[in-house]
């Protein structure tokens, strides 16, 4: 029978490969997430929600994918259609209690339109920038059927 000894060395021993693995799976999913597209901290709120979700939004080419900070999967879990998705006017954030829960470096709030829906979004200015940009620099007649 092993002694109390080795069985607490082959728990910390788990417990140290458990907390490896996991800081690994973050590392490559942030990655997998990344794929050379723009990668933005933000915090999201949905209309049929109260609360504020940090996550990550990630622009490609003709949308933009949020993915929850704290999942396992490197799936979307909303996707907007970039030439569908009205930003409206950003507000500074007035009492950190309004973003409770959104990433502590958010400053700027702003409330986009989709067809699915509103949906309200926490960013740190620089964010806001690379976001309102992105969404204005589509080209004049983008996606449109010409004879």
């Amino acid at each position: 029978m092993p002694s109390a000894l080795v069985t607490a060395e082959i728990i910390l021993a788990v417990a140290v490969l458990a907390l490896g693995l996991l800081i690994g799976w973050t590392y490559a999913r942030r990655s997998l997430i990344r794929r050379g597209r723009t990668v933005l901290l933000c915090g999201l709120r949905t209309a049929s929600s109260t609360r504020w979700h940090p996550g990550l939004m990630s622009l490609d080419g003709e949308s933009v994918q949020w993915f929850p900070l704290s999942a396992i999967g490197t799936s979307a879990r909303y996707s907007w259609d970039r030439t569908e998705l009205d930003l409206g006017t950003a507000r500074r954030v007035v009492e950190v209690s309004d973003i409770a829960g959104a990433p502590a470096n958010a400053t700027m709030l702003v409330t986009a339109r989709h067809r699915s829906g509103s949906l309200d979004l926490a960013l740190d200015e620089p964010s806001y920038t690379a976001l309102r940009s992105w969404l204005e620099s589509i080209p004049p007649g983008y996606n449109v059927n010409v004879a």
